[in-house]
């Protein structure tokens, strides 16, 4: 099954919002740990699917989530 990028930056911003969510994270607490450069408005458009992390930002979302960024790119079976 092929994905394009549009559906691909929908879903992985769905992942991250829904387990930032999970995780009882603010968006601003989120930026704050990624690294002193990231801001909220960036966290909000990677939710929305407007961008996606660079790949170094990703695998620290994923280790901020204790998850793997597969699970990030996968989706949020790993929730439950």
């Amino acid at each position: 099954m092929s994905i394009n990028e549009k559906e691909f930056k929908k879903r992985l911003g769905k992942n991250i919002k829904l387990t930032r969510m999970e995780k009882d994270m603010s968006q601003e607490a989120l930026a704050g740990l990624i690294d002193d450069t990231c801001h909220t408005s960036y966290i909000s458009a990677v939710e929305r699917g407007q961008t996606i992390p660079n790949v170094l930002r990703l695998v620290r979302i994923a280790q901020i989530f204790n998850v793997t960024v597969e699970d990030l790119l996968q989706g949020t079976n790993y929730l439950n």
